[in-house]
């Protein structure tokens, strides 16, 4: 888990970092204002990446579980527990 939120992170900061570069070369080639105060549009585009692909990403995951027909079973139920799915596609109960 720690190593997802690692990657999850480290991506959202390639991307800022990216854009960092791309606003830097513009500046330098005279298509941006000098005076551009770039360190908070990078700020609010890594928590606007940040809350969009965790937003995403929760998304995603219930609905291939719905979509794959797949049910948490075991103790509780909750992250610790199985995915489990019948033969014929439905879900186990």
């Amino acid at each position: 888990m720690a190593m997802r939120t690692v990657l999850f992170l480290l991506t959202n900061l390639l991307v800022v970092l990216t854009i960092s570069v791309v606003l830097s070369l513009l500046t330098a080639l005279g298509l941006l204002p000098p005076d551009l105060p770039l360190l908070p549009l990078l700020v609010a585009s890594f928590v606007w990446g940040v809350m969009g692909a965790w937003i995403s990403l929760q998304l995603s995951a219930e609905s291939a579980k719905q979509m794959m027909g797949l049910q948490l079973v075991g103790p509780g139920s909750g992250p610790g527990g199985r995915l489990q799915r019948h033969p014929d596609g439905h879900a186990a109960r």
